[in-house]
């Protein structure tokens, strides 16, 4: 099935990118990753309120934006400069300091 997106190309039998974003597998390694750093922080007792907001904003936002490339109503080059912003600013805000709290907490045991 071609995605509504894509166009069927020619000369292709099957081209992965007429199938719709898996959502399951890119939003579940995204959460996995979000339960393995609040798991990190709870078990060495930094604060995370913040942090785990930004990681709920994040997911709603990624989910919303899958929808979106599946039904082909999403500018895609716009998206990626977005996605790469605000991967970039959660990062120098979060989980740079999230690593420096753990790397401390650890030389303590």
């Amino acid at each position: 099935v071609a995605h509504p997106a894509h166009g069927r190309k020619r000369g292709v039998e099957h081209d992965p990118a007429d199938e719709p974003i898996d959502d399951a597998g890119l939003a579940e390694a995204l959460d996995q990753h979000f339960v393995w750093e609040e798991e990190s922080a709870r078990t060495h007792g930094i604060p995370f309120a913040d942090h785990a907001r930004d990681h709920a904003r994040i997911g709603a936002f990624v989910r919303a934006k899958i929808n979106e490339l599946n039904s082909g109503e999403c500018n895609i080059p716009a998206l990626m400069v977005f996605m790469d912003r605000c991967f970039e600013t959660h990062v120098v805000h979060h989980d740079l300091k999230l690593g420096r709290d753990l790397l401390a907490a650890q030389a303590l045991e």
